[in-house]
């Protein structure tokens, strides 16, 4: 029951500089900026689980070395966190 923003933050900013992704490394700041309560509170209410799960699966791909799990790990993350953000926008079916 912490706030755990930072936390989260300093996760992807080390994925990202691991990853040598420049896209991703110039989003970081921008994510950081920008719609991070909505992301803390969605988390926080509904995703704590899935996002534990799949940050340790993402981890875990990483520390073995497994390129494509650790891209289906980031996939099934980003999804998962769409759907419910999507749910969210479109108001009707609040989650939050």
């Amino acid at each position: 029951n912490k706030d755990h923003t930072e936390s989260d933050i300093a996760f992807h900013a080390c994925i990202a500089r691991a990853s040598r992704n420049i896209v991703l490394q110039s989003i970081i700041p921008i994510i950081d900026r920008s719609g991070i309560d909505f992301i803390t509170t969605l988390t926080q209410r509904i995703l704590k689980d899935e996002t534990i799960k799949t940050h340790r699966k993402i981890v875990d791909a990483i520390l073995s070395h497994d390129e494509k799990a650790a891209s289906e790990a980031m996939a099934e993350h980003l999804s998962t966190n769409l759907h419910y953000m999507q749910l969210e926008m479109e108001g009707g079916n609040s989650v939050i």
